[in-house]
């Protein structure tokens, strides 16, 4: 069993879900948390290998230009010093 505590915040608004009568416990509250960020997981993922399919078509089909690598790798260090990193 995991214990930890959890800020008040956190507290008071899984409380509230069971005042207002939308879940039974504060365990049916988390774990409908945890089964909402795991179908967010799931859908990310998806539509990662969705956007991923569609790049390789297109590269099979000659729409693609190769990477370039000093581009890219430029631009995110512009983004990183923008960020202050």
């Amino acid at each position: 069993m995991i214990t930890s505590v959890l800020p008040d915040d956190i507290r008071s608004r899984i409380a509230a879900y069971v005042v207002e009568g939308a879940f039974d416990s504060d365990v049916d509250v988390l774990r409908a948390a945890m089964d909402a960020l795991d179908a967010k997981d799931q859908f990310q993922l998806a539509e990662f290998h969705r956007k991923n399919e569609i790049a390789m078509e297109q590269s099979r089909r000659g729409e693609s230009k190769p990477l370039d690598k000093e581009a890219m790798l430029a631009r995110l260090q512009k983004r990183l010093d923008a960020e202050g990193s």
